[in-house]
């Protein structure tokens, strides 16, 4: 018998400590509705209850005023579900949709519900819960939404430093990143994109991915902002890129996006940040 293994009384106990963030003068930062503010990008993976992969990416502005102990959100994000995609991606939120709300507590602790129709015409409302690392970045936790789905999506947000118009003229260089992935049997992988941006918002890239079986693959396609306010675009790649043809991509600044597969097809969601 293993002399390490628990015993039929004992238990193991596995939690999540949060470090209290402090200033350049090691005291502790006091958070308040107003220290969201602004807009930021985020990207979440997690599982669905029936074991399929799950995925999102999208982007929301705060608005928060100073004395309140509230703020509210505007924002719209893509998601699949192990290859399940709405079909009225992007899906918005916040007003004039419905509401969207969080709340703060001074250690960086906050909540956050958001309503939305899904593509069924459905109401659900989505509940999160988020720490603060500074007012420009955190990261997020979703829970059990009310219409009893459960993802357990989570990942961090930044600030959009990007400001708009975004254009895809803007676009150019050569960004390179890795996946972020949902499930062991998912596969990662590297990628390397040469980008030329164009007028009219389209723009083409050449590059090579890398993925966990051996061998360089190369990879082509084209460009799209299809949202100059939010910085949402979208990538079109004939032989796939990380296993989809089709992704969404959010700005997060001139140097980087985040991106997220929402083919039907793809059963194995994939998030990759690329930086120049």
């Amino acid at each position: 018998m293993d002399p390490n293994a628990l015993g039929s009384n004992e238990a193991i106990l596995i939690g999540v400590v949060r470090a209290i963030a402090v200033d350049g003068n090691g005291q502790p930062i006091t958070f308040s509705q107003t220290s969201l503010n602004g807009s930021y990008v985020f990207s979440l993976v997690g599982i669905t209850s029936n074991g399929h992969a799950s995925a999102a990416v999208g982007k929301f502005s705060s608005q928060s005023i100073f004395g309140q102990t509230s703020g509210s959100v505007t924002g719209l994000f893509d998601s699949n579900d192990g290859g399940s995609v709405p079909s009225n991606l992007p899906t918005p939120f916040g007003a004039p949709t419905g509401p969207a709300n969080f709340s703060i507590k001074s250690l960086g602790r906050g909540t956050l519900s958001i309503f939305i129709t899904n593509s069924a015409g459905i109401s659900v409302t989505y509940s999160f819960i988020f720490y603060l690392g500074s007012p420009s970045f955190g990261f997020i936790l979703e829970q059990p939404a009310n219409d009893g789905s459960k993802r357990g999506r989570s990942g961090p947000f930044v600030q959009q430093i990007a400001v708009p118009p975004f254009a895809v003229s803007g676009i150019n260089g050569t960004l390179m990143g890795g996946t972020a992935v949902a499930t062991a049997a998912s596969m990662n992988g590297l990628v390397v994109l040469g980008l030329n941006g164009g007028s009219d918002n389209f723009g083409i890239f050449n590059g090579a991915e890398d993925l966990e079986s051996p061998g360089t693959v190369p990879t082509s396609g084209t460009f799209t902002v299809t949202d100059q306010n939010d910085g949402r675009g979208t990538v079109t790649a004939p032989d796939a890129l990380l296993g989809s043809k089709t992704l969404a991509f959010y700005v997060v600044s001139s140097s980087e996006v985040v991106a997220l597969g929402i083919d039907s097809t793809n059963s194995l969601p994939l998030v990759v940040t690329l930086d120049e």
